[in-house]
């Protein structure tokens, strides 16, 4: 089939995982299927996000995979952030911005054995790896969408370690961490919210643990948490509408004021530095 359009959502973006999902009692998609509003208790899942501990189904997120020997320098040369001092272990945040500034999709960068995971808005992943394809050129870079062979989860809350731990995943130390086992990644977003990162193959077994540990939410308690800690994600209603500081990217450590060039770099600097 042909790639969603901005603004969509594929349908074949975690495609196992929405199946274990709709299994799940109480579960309520909106009527597009695109948004996992609750699993029957919507009342409940916002208290837990606030007082308690809930694992959340992140369909709303996508991942592009970026290898070859050119990754690096060409992601480094793209984006906001400082690739280069990225280390085995770590995450950050960054965003992609136009000539004018304009943030076109922010992410979560994660360095893999063989080049780097980037985890943005679900409904920008197609756009975004068609448009990244484009300023390849002569790059040795492979730029893959990798939404198909990984399911995202968040987990948040008072026991979230517990809740990991019963799951049989590693728990990082400090947000913007990551801690690696038997091919799923955990990273900590921030002191109580973590995102797994885990293979298809592997999710069956996994959520039903985590969810046993942890209240099962819908999206709307995980985009709580985000408005909670301030933490931006740049979507198809909101692409090309904000330079980084009107999201506080800067002050998440999102955006590198001592590297070299990058798209928007001018405009970016010069909001940091002359205030307008």
């Amino acid at each position: 089939s042909s790639p969603p359009s901005s603004g969509e959502i594929s349908m074949h973006s975690q495609p196992q995982f929405r199946q274990i999902i709709a299994a799940h009692p109480g579960t309520t998609f909106s009527p597009d299927t695109q948004r996992l509003l609750h699993f029957g208790a919507p009342a409940a899942e916002l208290a837990a996000a606030a007082n308690a501990t809930v694992v959340v189904p992140l369909l709303q997120l996508a991942c592009i995979e970026a290898n070859g020997a050119d990754a690096r320098s060409f992601l480094h040369g793209q984006f906001t952030n400082d690739l280069n001092h990225l280390k085995a272990g770590q995450a950050q945040l960054s965003a992609w911005c136009s000539a004018k500034g304009r943030m076109l999709a922010n992410f979560i960068v994660q360095p893999l054995v063989d080049g780097y995971r980037l985890i943005l808005a679900a409904d920008l992943q197609a756009a975004m790896l068609k448009r990244l394809q484009m300023f390849v050129l002569r790059a040795q870079v492979r730029l893959v969408d990798g939404s198909a062979a990984s399911a995202l989860v968040g987990v948040a809350g008072k026991a979230a370690p517990e809740a990991l731990a019963a799951a049989h995943l590693p728990v990082p130390e400090a947000p913007l961490q990551v801690a690696e086992q038997d091919g799923v990644s955990v990273i900590r977003l921030s002191p109580a919210r973590y995102l797994v990162v885990a293979p298809q193959t592997r999710i069956a077994d996994i959520w039903p643990r985590l969810a046993a540990h942890a209240q099962p939410a819908g999206l709307p308690a995980w985009e709580w948490l985000d408005v909670q800690e301030a933490w931006p994600w740049i979507t198809a209603a909101t692409r090309e509408e904000f330079v980084p500081q009107m999201a506080d990217l800067e002050k998440l450590g999102g955006v590198s004021f001592h590297k070299g060039c990058y798209p928007g770099q001018e405009v970016v600097a010069r909001t940091q530095y002359l205030g307008k």
